[in-house]
């Protein structure tokens, strides 16, 4: 057996390319100046407050709740899909145990940090933007939860492979 089927090259590929449109969304969101981003989060915010309203929900989400959800978002999708891609690559499959998969995961967690901590001094560049530590911890909280729920997932997809392989060998 070669060690990617075309399935599985296909699938790090995909996974490789979002993790790459996720560091270019998040970039080119902190290389706006402060009127472009301060302008880009009210409309987020105003469309959140209409869907709030649509639902029935009598107070308003606040614009910094908002702009840190944001944060938090943006990176749980990097976290997800730079996981998968460490999963595919080093074939976690293969060696399947909670603590393994944790430790080849670690890698992921790294990279999404190092992204958060340039997405920050990328701000320097930008009039009337500052770089925030409170922001790249959100941002880093973020990718540990993006990692968490692909790890989650994993346990879950693997504990049903499982019990498949053991139904069909029951039955065989």
């Amino acid at each position: 057996m070669t060690f990617f089927n075309t399935k599985r090259l296909v699938l790090l590929i995909i996974s490789l390319t979002l993790a790459l449109v996720c560091v270019v969304f998040i970039f080119s969101n902190s290389l706006k100046n402060g009127a472009e981003s301060s302008e880009q989060s009210s409309s987020v915010y105003e469309l959140v407050n209409d869907v709030t309203d649509a639902l029935g929900f009598k107070n308003h989400v606040s614009h910094a709740l908002v702009r840190n959800l944001a944060h938090i978002a943006e990176f749980a999708l990097l976290g997800v899909f730079l996981s998968l891609a460490l999963a595919l690559l080093l074939r976690v499959d293969r060696s399947y145990s909670p603590l393994r998969t944790v430790l080849k995961l670690i890698p992921a967690a790294a990279v999404c940090t190092a992204v958060a901590i340039i997405d920050e001094f990328l701000q320097f560049g930008s009039e009337g933007r500052a770089p925030q530590v409170s922001d790249a911890l959100l941002d880093v909280l973020g990718a540990l939860i993006g990692i968490s729920v692909f790890f989650a997932a994993f346990v879950i997809y693997r504990a049903k492979c499982a019990k498949k392989h053991n139904d069909e060998t029951a039955s065989a």
